[in-house]
């Protein structure tokens, strides 16, 4: 699985420094614990694993906010069970308000975030989707939001979100994961919590032990895949040729390529063309446009030397 990470992205030959990349990767435990914030109505979903059954054959409606704007829904997009793209929200800082903001307004309906103050603003996140959602007409059930809990070992010990000497029930260590988990399952028995996940695991060994070892099963696992960890796809002229051939650049034909795989990216732009851009891939899987082919899949599985 390749993604470029931080840095060249380029609009049909764009290039700059803000983008960031990130791929939700299933079968890959954890720095941190996947939590999806719960809301009355929004289904059991969000999954990133890769699908056996086809997609229902459900429409995507299309339909007039109150400010004019296209109202998309999380839970009409989950309900396709079609592939969708996340609005990654990580090293955003005091602009992740605006950021969101604008997410929002160019058709982001799901939005990734993580209680971890070094590296997330989560009053922005949520500043900024409640001001658009305010603009656009949506609901709270439009808007799907994951956050993460980290444990202190991942924290700035000078800017931590939660008491560090707190008991095990209000702040679990790292090597308490499967105590955390059971805690959490509560919270999802409660109705606070709509699913949980994993994240930043690269052993499966780990991964395993902890699916086994929990009730709840998690939901996802979402890792970064770039270049320090030799996966990039910049600079690939064959790639660059196909993303052209399908209005594309070679950035979303990454995409394209994890999401026909049945895996859920993570789009961290801070550029507003880009995002459209994104938006508007997500929106022609979500119609059910078949954008790459078998030849074409393989094709770029062998570029990106996947088997």
């Amino acid at each position: 699985m390749v993604v470029p990470s931080k840095g060249t992205r380029r609009k049909r030959g764009r290039a700059d420094n803000t983008d960031t990349f990130t791929l939700l990767a299933v079968a890959a435990i954890a720095a941190a614990i996947v939590i999806v914030l719960a809301v009355k109505l929004l289904p059991r979903s969000g999954r990133v694993q890769i699908e056996s059954d086809p997609p229902a054959a459900v429409g995507l409606a299309l339909q007039e906010g109150t400010s004019g704007a296209m109202h998309l829904s999380a839970k009409d997009m989950l309900a396709t069970k079609r592939p969708f793209l996340i609005y990654g929200t990580a090293w955003k800082e005091d602009a992740t308000a605006d950021l969101v903001f604008q997410a929002v307004h160019a058709g982001f309906r799901f939005i990734d975030t993580a209680c971890q103050p070094k590296h997330y603003n989560e009053r922005g996140v949520g500043e900024g989707w409640k001001m658009a959602a305010g603009q656009l007409g949506l609901i709270r059930e439009d808007v799907f939001l994951q956050t993460k809990f980290t444990s202190v070992s991942g924290q700035d010990p000078e800017n931590m979100p939660y008491d560090a000497e707190a008991s095990l029930e209000d702040q679990p260590k790292l090597h308490d994961t499967l105590k955390l988990w059971a805690i959490l399952e509560g919270f999802v028995g409660e109705g606070k919590i709509r699913q949980l996940g994993i994240s930043n695991c690269y052993d499966p060994k780990k991964f395993r032990q902890i699916y086994d070892n929990v009730t709840i099963k998690p939901k996802v696992l979402q890792n970064r895949f770039h270049d320090k960890k030799g996966f990039d796809t910049i600079g690939i002229a064959r790639m660059e040729g196909m993303a052209r051939q399908k209005g594309l650049t070679p950035q979303t034909l990454m995409y394209a390529f994890m999401m026909t795989l049945g895996h859920t990216p993570l789009s961290g732009t801070k550029n507003a063309g880009h995002m459209q851009d994104d938006v508007d891939l997500m929106l022609r899987f979500q119609q059910g446009e078949k954008i790459l082919n078998d030849d074409e899949m393989e094709t770029l599985s062998s570029l990106l030397g996947i088997r």
